[in-house]
């Protein structure tokens, strides 16, 4: 006889999902069971103990123990949400995890850049502006506020307006000019001046120098007075040491012509980003660029290393052997020219077809002139042509040659730069790269040590060795001297200008000057040029010429120019004399 409690428990409900069990398998399971009454023990310990799921048998057949737990049962049911970026906890803590930051650039309507490409470089910026504030600002901003955040979300609302303002005027000036004319112009006459000065050591010209004497053929305070001479500098010393007086008034000028009215009067702010500009930025930055050896590392990383035993040497002398001249061997010749000339005919073939698309493809736009003849000039320089005759007609030849196609590459290369340089996804990957390099890990990394004499002078062999490299064999010898010895001489010549820190000091404030002229160019002496609208006049200091758009990106495509301005290029008869006065108007 069964007592009270098993006989609740075998109910005939019981009885019949038993039997429906051993009917339709055990695979099947009647939903009655979990309807079934239980025992009072078993509400006892449904209510103050462990659920039923976890101590009650198994309601399958034939099976005992534990209840099975479903793989989606088992999982949360909301994933833990991830930690906001950086540049969100700063600079907008209010807003939600996932909601998109403002952006910072947006392209405009002309633009062939995409919003994704775009995003990415806002990405980017934020990014940066948010480990500098991270490692350069929060340490002492801190223990002063006691946690108050206000500071960092006000420094990534300035930021906004000074990117948004130089992006504006970088749109309005004449970047092609600058980077294809101006530039090239400078670095000629910086290798120009340096050989002059070195041939002036050993005359009377150094008479009365304060840091040389006659005679001081390698002397480097000689060469660097006697090349100071040539290009003075109110911002720059004999010695190339740059004045911090000089940097300041610049960081001035620039944030009043960006910053906002309220930001600008307040003095203190004004102090704490020009000191912060003038010192980690300009203080390190610039006499770095100075340094032989930084310049050397550089060329290496853009053109790479030179192959393992590439350096070139002289062929062992071999004796010719005379054959009698054959059938076969004019077979061979003649088959050998037929596949030569195919071979020049279908590469010019393609060359046609490839500029034919490339003249239907280049915008009708306003050429840039005389924008060919300063890379020529340039080359010429770096490489002395003019001392040697082959090299000197072959530059000669081919200024002529580009004289009859400058109408079409003066629309040319403008095209190609803002086409494929001046691109978002290049500038996001440049300041991508500045940044894993400055802020390897999202902190910043330890210094990097100067190398040692040593070191600096194998930097300079495997560069010598990778230009040599670099120079096709149909031209080294036209361009750089018909034997090995020669064309070691010329790229030793060609490195020469910039060994001196103190002269390559002079070439980095003269190319600052000409790209803060471009996109400043009311900083002159003579003021801004004709036809160029300056947003203060009619606006207020700081203010843009134009009403933000919703977006925050501040960008419209007026009559005018990009943003209000009006394009004028400047120095269109002299770019060689307005280049290097640009150096002496500034300050």
């Amino acid at each position: 006889m069964l007592s009270p409690r098993v006989a609740a428990v075998a109910s005939p409900k019981s009885s019949t999902l038993a039997r429906n069990s051993r009917t339709n398998g055990d695979s099947n399971v009647d939903s009655r069971a979990l309807t079934a009454p239980l025992p009072p023990s078993l509400h006892t310990r449904t209510a103050s103990g462990p659920s039923l799921a976890r101590s009650a048998p198994s309601v399958r057949s034939g099976t005992s123990g534990r209840a099975p737990t479903s793989p989606q049962a088992a999982l949360p049911s909301h994933p833990p949400a991830l930690p906001a970026p950086l540049a969100h906890r700063l600079f907008f803590p209010h807003l939600p995890p996932s909601a998109p930051l403002p952006p910072i650039l947006a392209p405009t309507s002309t633009s062939a850049t995409s919003t994704r490409e775009f995003d990415d470089f806002n990405a980017e910026i934020y990014d940066f502006l948010a480990f500098s504030v991270r490692a350069f600002v929060l340490p002492w901003w801190t223990p002063l506020s006691h946690g108050d955040r206000d500071l960092p979300a006000h420094i990534a609302h300035i930021s906004t307006h000074l990117i948004r303002a130089l992006d504006r005027r970088a749109r309005a000036a004449d970047l092609p000019a600058l980077l294809l004319r101006d530039v090239p112009v400078l670095i000629t006459q910086h290798f120009r001046d340096f050989r002059h000065a070195r041939a002036k050591l050993s005359t009377a010209y150094l008479t009365g120098a304060p840091t040389s004497t006659v005679g001081e053929s390698d002397s480097a305070g000689g060469l660097a007075d006697v090349f100071h001479r040539l290009q003075p500098h109110v911002a720059l010393g004999p010695d190339g040491s740059i004045s911090p007086t000089y940097m300041r008034q610049v960081v001035e000028h620039i944030m009043r012509a960006c910053l906002p009215p309220e930001d600008w009067a307040s003095e203190p702010e004004r102090a704490i980003v020009r000191e912060i500009i003038v010192g980690p930025v300009l203080g390190n930055v610039l006499p770095k660029l100075a340094q032989p050896w930084f310049l050397h590392q550089i060329a290496l990383t853009l053109l790479g290393r030179p192959r393992e035993g590439s350096l070139p040497r002289p062929p062992l002398p071999t004796r010719k052997s005379r054959s009698a001249l054959s059938l076969q061997t004019l077979i061979v010749l003649l088959l050998t020219t037929l596949q030569t000339f195919s071979t020049f005919c279908l590469a010019a073939i393609a060359l046609f077809h490839h500029l034919r698309h490339l003249v239907a493809t280049v915008p009708a736009h306003a050429p840039v002139p005389a924008i060919i003849r300063p890379s020529i000039e340039l080359v010429s320089e770096v490489l002395d042509c003019r001392s040697r005759a082959a090299a000197g007609a072959l530059v000669s030849s081919v200024q002529v040659g580009t004289g009859f196609m400058s109408p079409f590459l003066d629309r040319l290369l403008p095209h190609l730069l803002s086409t494929r340089a001046l691109t978002a996804p290049v500038l996001t990957h440049m300041l991508r790269t500045a940044k894993n390099v400055l802020y390897p890990g999202g902190y910043p990394g330890p210094p990097p040590v100067d190398p040692t004499p040593e070191e600096q002078l194998i930097l300079r062999e495997q560069l010598e060795v990778r230009i040599m490299e670099l120079f096709p064999r149909f031209l080294a010898p036209l361009l750089t001297g018909p034997t090995l010895a020669a064309r070691q001489r010329t790229i030793d010549g060609a490195l020469d200008p910039l060994s001196s820190r103190a002269c390559n000091a002079h070439l980095v404030v003269l190319l600052l000057d000409r790209i803060l002229l471009t996109v400043f160019p009311e900083m002159g002496v003579g003021g801004p040029p004709d036809g160029w609208w300056e947003p203060s006049q009619a606006q207020g200091q700081g203010q843009t010429p134009t009403d933000e758009k919703a977006d925050g990106s501040g960008f419209e495509d007026g009559g005018v120019g990009v943003g209000g301005y009006e394009v004028a290029s400047s120095n269109e008869g002299d770019p060689l004399g307005a280049s290097v006065r640009s150096g002496r108007e500034l300050g």
